[in-house]
């Protein structure tokens, strides 16, 4: 008679249980990077749009900009300073510089908030400092903005141009750049038709 009775052993079910766990450990190791790397990507794609919003909404404005440095002086069409853009803007499109008011010709600004990070636009300042008080509209266009860079030459002696650069930080709180909280840098050349420099 044969007595051998059909079922596992205990290195057997210690071998099943050791491949499952492995099995199990692999699916979840992947399913935590993917996780991880569509965060990351989501992230990194909303500060993309904010800066491209920043980008596409300076370089429309810029194209409105009129003057002559040569003729006005030195920052009468464009003042770059820290953190900050001044445009004197043909508001009433007429293709002259005329004087300054809201309904004529007139400054607008942009600035990053160093405080919270913000970047913001005025629409409307009647004199060359508009840091102090904007006299129409003022909106945030972006948050999260941890540098904002304007660059141009002297009287624009290189070109009839003004080169910017915008960073942004998913939170600017935290240390910028790492895996959880990305930063985006982004630049554009903007052309200003209107600004003669002869």
């Amino acid at each position: 008679m044969n007595n051998h009775k059909h079922g596992f052993s205990l290195l057997e079910l210690i071998i099943a249980i050791a491949i499952l766990s492995a099995m199990i450990l692999g699916i979840n190791s992947i399913s935590i990077f993917t996780r991880n790397n569509v965060v990351t990507a989501d992230r990194r794609a909303k500060l993309q749009n904010d800066v491209s919003r920043i980008l596409d909404h300076v370089s429309r404005m810029a194209t409105l900009a009129i003057g002559n440095e040569s003729v006005n002086g030195a920052n009468s069409a464009i003042v770059a300073g820290t953190g900050t853009l001044d445009i004197f803007v043909d508001s009433n499109q007429n293709g002259t510089r005329d004087s300054v008011s809201a309904a004529n010709d007139h400054w607008i600004y942009y600035n990053r908030d160093i405080n919270n990070n913000n970047f913001n636009y005025c629409d409307t300042c009647l004199t060359t400092d508009c840091s102090a008080s904007c006299d129409g509209a003022s909106d945030i266009v972006a948050t999260n903005i941890t540098d904002f860079t304007v660059t141009k030459a002297a009287n624009f002696s290189t070109g009839n141009f003004v080169e910017i650069s915008v960073t942004a930080c998913y939170n600017p709180a935290l240390t910028c750049g790492t895996v959880d909280n990305p930063s985006v840098t982004m630049s554009a050349r903007v052309s200003l038709p209107g600004v003669s420099v002869n």
